[in-house]
This record gives C-alpha cells, sequence and structure tokens, in this order.
C-alpha cells in the first residue's frame, strides 16, 4: 500500500485520511461501474464527469448515483452510451 506522507493539498497540508478512504472508495465504485457497463479504458475516462452530471440533474449525490447505476439496467446502459460518444481522444490531445 502506498504512503501519502508527501501528498500535499493546494493549502500545503496533507489530506485527512479519511478524505484518501472516500477518494479510493469513490475510484473503485467507478472502475467497478466502468467493467459492468462494459467500457473500454477511454470511455471509462469520461464515467466521473458522467457520472457527476447525471448525479446532479437528479439531485442526488455521486455515490448514490453509481449505486442506482450497478442496480438499474437502463440507466447504466444510456450513461455508457454517453461514455462511449464522448470525444475523450479529442479532449485530451
Amino acid at each position: 500500500m502506498a504512503h501519502h506522507e508527501n501528498i500535499a493539498t493546494a493549502e500545503g497540508r496533507a489530506p485527512c485520511p479519511a478524505a484518501l478512504a472516500g477518494e479510493v472508495f469513490m475510484t473503485a465504485s467507478l472502475a467497478s461501474l466502468a467493467a459492468q457497463m462494459g467500457l473500454d479504458p477511454l470511455a471509462a475516462v469520461a464515467l466521473p464527469a458522467t457520472i457527476d452530471c447525471a448525479a446532479g440533474k437528479a439531485g442526488m449525490a455521486p455515490r448514490a448515483m453509481i449505486a442506482e447505476c450497478e442496480i438499474n439496467a437502463p440507466l447504466r446502459d444510456y450513461l455508457a452510451g454517453i461514455c462511449r460518444s464522448a470525444d475523450v481522444a479529442g479532449a485530451l490531445s
């Protein structure tokens, strides 16, 4: 497991362990959802923004949107289609 003593925020302070745990949870949840959606790595790059946008429009927290996608196949397929249609390569160039 990596040590985070040298990680600093913009304010120059190390992030709290709970914040790191939350980010690890979200990363694992998004990776699991991307696999469930069958997204290739390039399409998966669009998943965090897609989840954030969909959650905001639905008035939900991103974690709640991820949980809903895990059990709601039509929603999962719809958001996967958005990820696949995103011009990630163009945005990264």
